[in-house]
């Protein structure tokens, strides 16, 4: 997807802040609302696409996506997909990992590997920092978990399993037009 322009905090400091881009418009429908007339191979390659898509972010762009829904899947060609919506603000509660509920936390044992322990009380570790939003009542764990990218992969695993099962059975419950 080519990106038509940046837009930045500042451009005299060193490492400027980037909080937006602008990328071209895809007249195609959401995925959402393309679905339920797409044939069975078709499907496939959207399923098949949207990994790819996901592996990419992650391996090569080393970040996350965080709001994997049939919404923010685009159309581009009818046969393409594009997927849109990089906010990585408040995950999709329809498509999230339980462990994204709030009520768990996530550290490495001394093994290194991912561990997570359930939360017990509230998030007062995070409600002074950028990671809570106090407006919502939001803890915000894809962002929390920043240093743990193991843990960012696996709930967009989940998000992906939940999307590729409303793609290939063109289940009901997902896929109600909003």
């Amino acid at each position: 997807m080519p990106i038509l322009a940046v837009v930045k905090t500042s451009s005299t400091s060193p490492d400027p802040v980037i909080i937006g881009f602008l990328t071209p418009f895809y007249p195609g429908r959401s995925l959402h609302s393309a679905i339920t007339n797409s044939p069975t191979v078709l499907r496939l390659s959207y399923v098949r696409q949207l990994a790819s898509v996901l592996a990419h972010v992650h391996h090569v762009g080393h970040t996350f996506h965080g709001d994997l829904k049939l919404e923010n899947i685009v159309l581009k060609e009818k046969v393409n997909i594009i997927l849109i919506d990089f906010e990585q603000m408040r995950p999709d509660e329809d498509a999230s990992a339980p462990e994204l509920s709030g009520a768990w936390d996530a550290h490495l044992d001394p093994l290194g590997r991912l561990v997570y322990t359930p939360y017990i009380g509230n998030h007062s570790k995070y409600e002074s920092s950028s990671y809570y939003d106090a407006e919502e009542n939001n803890w915000k764990p894809l962002e929390a978990w920043a240093k743990f990218p193991e843990a960012i992969e696996r709930a967009e695993v989940y998000a992906f399993g939940v999307a590729a099962e409303a793609i290939l059975l063109k289940r009901d419950g997902c896929l109600e037009e909003p």
